[in-house]
């Protein structure tokens, strides 16, 4: 890979990151105010990404050492699926709680 590449790569990587530690503290800002679970539960998802994400950067590097990264894609793709199913999860959950919270209530 070129240099410009290794600049690109480590961007987008530096971005990810950051975007996910700060979404972690808007949704524990938001559990501590509200505490509704499945803000908690979320910024677990987005710490399994930040885990997943460096996993991956990781076995994506490792080969330039001469080891197998295949432990490390695997750990990687167990992250993802885990982290797919708990976002999953506390969206959908977040979804129901203000579906609630919005509508009408009975007046009788």
């Amino acid at each position: 890979m070129t240099y410009n590449m290794h600049l690109v790569e480590n961007y987008l990587i530096a971005v990810g990151v950051i975007t996910q530690i700060i979404l972690i503290t808007l949704q524990l800002g938001a559990f501590r105010k509200t505490k509704h679970p499945s803000l908690a539960v979320m910024s677990v998802a987005s710490a399994f990404n930040v885990l997943y994400v460096l996993t991956s950067y990781g076995a994506r590097h490792f080969p330039a050492s001469g080891h197998n990264p295949l432990a490390l894609y695997l750990l990687a793709a167990a992250l993802l699926t885990v982290q797919s199913a708990i976002l999953v999860w506390s969206v959908s959950s977040l979804f129901r709680a203000f579906e609630r919270a919005c509508s009408p209530r009975d007046s009788a």
